[in-house]
């Protein structure tokens, strides 16, 4: 099999490192509307946008790149850690709709979503089967203003952990982005255990290898369905 030069390599990982999480994230987008106006079904075209949210927003910028760093409800925060469901306040495939249906996609549109929708937390899977009872565990309440992101939550009576929900929802009146920024958010998270951190660099180091939107190759987190 051909292997590419040593300084092609280079080339490859130099050109990778120029761009931002919120760009890969822009391009994947710009993807997604592309193959479906190919007639590729929203559910199928939209999955390298979800991963590629996942993997640079919450991994990437919000520094959660782990169970062991997300908050975590009321009931969750008792049980053990395996015995959670990773959960989106905003269904992912909500805010995947607000991009695709977006006229024209900009960075700064696709960063003021995010800031304003992303909300990532742990749930037990009697609160998460609670969400699919009511109808809500891939949609917003039919009357959703988007004024509360926490409406889906508080029509299933999930109660947030609030010095944790407090914290995760600074994150939207935060620029994030600067070394700075992202240090103090960083700070603010368990630390890693040396096998987790040895893991990121990895990731990081085969990121820059690759072109824009690498296969992103990681530990599939169990949750509780494609549409949270």
């Amino acid at each position: 099999m051909h292997r590419p030069s040593p300084a092609r390599a280079g080339d490859r990982g130099r050109q990778a490192m120029k761009y931002k999480p919120l760009e890969y994230i822009l391009f994947a987008a710009k993807q997604a509307i592309e193959a479906e106006q190919h007639d590729f079904p929203r559910n199928v075209c939209c999955r390298n946008l979800k991963l590629a949210i996942e993997h640079y927003w919450r991994k990437k910028t919000l520094m959660l790149p782990t169970k062991k760093q997300i908050s975590r409800s009321l009931k969750a925060s008792s049980v053990p850690l395996q015995e959670c469901d990773i959960e989106h306040a905003v269904p992912m495939m909500v805010i995947v709709n607000m991009l695709m249906d977006q006229d024209t996609l900009t960075l700064d549109f696709v960063k003021t979503i995010l800031e304003s929708f992303y909300r990532v937390c742990l749930v037990t899977k009697d609160e998460h089967r609670r969400l699919n009872k009511i109808g809500l565990v891939s949609r917003m309440p039919s009357d959703w203003n988007r004024a509360d992101v926490w409406a889906r939550y508080r029509r299933a009576g999930i109660e947030p952990c609030s010095s944790d929900f407090t914290k995760m929802a600074d994150y939207s009146n935060v620029k994030l982005g600067t070394p700075e920024e992202r240090r103090r958010i960083l700070l603010e998270q368990p630390r890693m255990t040396t096998k987790e951190a040895a893991a990121q660099v990895l990731a990081l180091k085969e990121m820059r290898g690759r072109m824009p939107i690498p296969v992103i190759e990681h530990k599939v987190e169990k949750r509780g369905g494609l549409g949270t």
